[in-house]
């Protein structure tokens, strides 16, 4: 699969998005060492529903209904995946002292597919990270190539000209659901930028 580059997006990393990896990193820290149990990192789309749907820290199932036919929202939400999805975002995290500034260059890799089933439309989303100093901790075991799941979504049929999205995802990567959100409610067309960590 060809990846898009986004046009430079390069930027200062939001100290606010630090903090949360920080925190991120400090709550998975304690629960192993007050002994709580780590699912297997999942290595497909319906692992990743099992492991949501067993409540996994960071994971929740988003769900809500649209008033717009399952065919359409479904031609425009493949649609803009492959458009938008696929993305590589370029950026810079500086850390400034009062004697120096320290920056390191990042690159996140977004990998998104669109799976027609029976009855529904399955979008799938991972996620990989590269740059200086960007160093991998799994816990569950490795993730797939294309990088660990943060979203599976299932756009069906929902009666009434009505339809039906079920998000499983992770707290983090807000920008994701977002886009199929507003996709799915014809409330913004556009790609998003990536910024909402």
């Amino acid at each position: 699969m060809l990846l898009r580059d986004t046009p430079h997006l390069s930027k200062r990393h939001p100290e606010k998005i630090i903090m949360k990896q920080i925190l991120l990193h400090v709550v998975v820290i304690a629960s192993l060492v007050s002994g709580c149990a780590t699912p297997p990192t999942p290595q497909n789309a319906q692992e990743f529903r099992t492991v949501v749907t067993q409540g996994a820290y960071g994971t929740f199932i988003e769900s809500f209904v649209v008033n717009r036919p399952y065919k359409e929202v479904a031609a425009i939400v493949k649609a803009k995946t492959n458009e938008c999805l696929n993305a590589k975002v370029d950026y810079k995290s500086c850390t400034n002292t009062t004697s120096s500034s320290t920056c390191k260059n990042y690159a996140d890799t977004y990998v998104a597919k669109v799976v027609d089933g029976a009855g529904k439309t399955e979008v799938r989303v991972q996620f990989r990270r590269a740059g200086e100093g960007v160093g991998e901790i799994h816990l569950g075991g490795k993730p797939p190539a294309d990088g660990s799941y943060i979203m599976v979504a299932d756009i069906m049929p929902a009666g009434n000209s009505k339809t039906k999205i079920e998000m499983y995802r992770t707290t983090f990567f807000k920008a994701v659901p977002g886009a199929i959100r507003h996709w799915s409610n014809s409330t913004s067309q556009g790609c998003p930028t990536f910024k909402e960590f």
